[in-house]
């Protein structure tokens, strides 16, 4: 193997499971904040509002696989053979799918029709910026 190569593989022997222990944090940090927000609903008020919960988790949930199919795609660059890219691509596949799902139902809790022209998440993105605008504009009406 050339020395560049190697150094490499051995430089992405240390990044790999850096970036999966980043998704991997990412899920778990999503999940305690979802429910450390639930018990504090619960108590505070006795009634939850759980679409914000599950816009949170799905979001969190959402950003922890694009971590793990980075990984994936780091780990068939590595040391790419036949089988380890089909696997990726049926991986690849498959989170996809699941990201694609879960983008959609962050858009439905949000509100925001879903349509192929427009990417989930950003419609979400567009209604917030423009829920923002709306209450800069508010705020100024009432100071001026």
């Amino acid at each position: 193997m050339p020395p560049i190569e190697s150094t490499l593989a051995r430089i992405l022997a240390y990044i790999i499971p850096i970036v999966e222990a980043c998704g991997a944090l990412v899920g778990f940090l999503g999940v305690g904040r979802t429910i450390v927000g639930y018990v504090r609903g619960y108590f505070d008020q006795g009634r939850i509002p759980l679409a914000p919960l599950r816009v949170q988790l799905g979001q969190s949930m959402v950003l922890g696989l694009e971590f793990q199919v980075a990984a994936d795609v780091l780990r068939t660059a590595a040391n790419p053979t036949r089988d380890d890219v089909l696997f990726l691509a049926v991986l690849i596949g498959i989170r996809s799918v699941l990201n694609f799902l879960l983008e959609w139902e962050l858009a439905h809790l949000n509100g925001v029709v879903h349509t192929p022209q427009h990417a989930p998440l950003r419609a979400v993105s567009e209604q917030r910026r423009e829920t923002r605008r709306r209450r800069r504009e508010r705020s100024e009406e009432e100071e001026g």
